[in-house]
């Protein structure tokens, strides 16, 4: 289900860094993410490590440590920021559960939304350079259920005109720079037949 109370637009707008990563499965249960690129904001470390040992959701840190194992180096995008309100009754950064910190205290620190292989993580920023696994969010699926890829593309477009505070929803749309990179990104629809047929109608 969409949430139209936090769109990849809020999650631009309230991210103070977005960050392209590279995540490659390192010791102990921690990955390692080499920044490859900073789309928004400022990250000066060129690399980070998720450390996957501290989230209560020990299912949720085995299933992402597999994945990346499996996908070997993986594209990511990294969204940093201070808090992040994702509807209208929204009162701490995640619902409650075991382990997890009040909203106070909460609010202390850094919080990032890591995106991987259609996949959204919950993370704490605890050290410079080091974010503790909060858990994996499924809730973030109603902000974007799709790929990392196209949701960088996404990022970009909202980027490339921050007075466009609507983004499209529908089915097939892609977001794709124009030919040969030149200027900001521009929004593509492309309609399946079916869909110009009950255009028409």
């Amino acid at each position: 289900m969409i949430n139209p109370n936090f769109t990849p637009v809020h999650l631009v707008e309230q991210s103070e860094c977005v960050a392209e990563l590279e995540l490659e499965v390192g010791r102990d249960s921690k990955v390692g993410a080499t920044v490859k690129r900073v789309i928004k904001g400022d990250l000066p470390a060129k690399a980070i490590t998720l450390d996957l040992t501290k989230t209560p959701y020990k299912q949720h840190a085995a299933g992402f440590q597999r994945m990346i194992a499996n996908r070997g180096k993986a594209p990511a995008l990294l969204f940093i920021g201070r808090r992040f309100e994702t509807g209208p009754t929204d009162g701490a950064w995640r619902p409650a559960g075991p382990g997890v910190m009040p909203p106070a205290a909460a609010e202390e620190d850094d919080k990032a939304l890591l995106h991987v292989e259609g996949i959204w993580v919950e993370f704490d920023g605890v050290a410079d350079g080091v974010w503790d696994m909060a858990q994996i969010s499924t809730a973030m699926l109603g902000t974007w259920n799709g790929g990392t890829d196209m949701l960088r593309k996404a990022v970009e477009y909202v980027l490339a005109d921050p007075d466009n505070d609507k983004i499209t929803v529908k089915r097939s749309t892609l977001f794709d720079p124009p030919e040969h990179d030149e200027g900001p990104a521009q929004l593509l629809t492309q309609e399946t037949e079916g869909e110009q047929e009950k255009m028409k109608d």
